[in-house]
């Protein structure tokens, strides 16, 4: 895992598969849970990476409605 540079998760896992600290920085990382794909790129700066999953969040249950 820490050369990859690609990680697809296809699962209805409720808990994280892996430590994400254990993935590259540049690594892009795909999950595929049961309603629909979502692609999640780290800005490598977490207080960035809770706002943009706040919004992508927000997004999504906006169009869900």
């Amino acid at each position: 895992m820490a050369t990859a540079q690609l990680i697809v998760c296809a699962t209805t896992a409720r808990t994280p598969l892996f430590d994400g600290r254990l993935a590259p920085t540049d690594c892009c990382i795909v999950a595929v849970p049961t309603e629909r794909p979502r692609v999640f790129k780290s800005t490598e700066m977490s207080w960035e990476d809770l706002v943009i999953a706040a919004a992508v969040y927000r997004a999504g249950t906006r169009a869900e409605a």
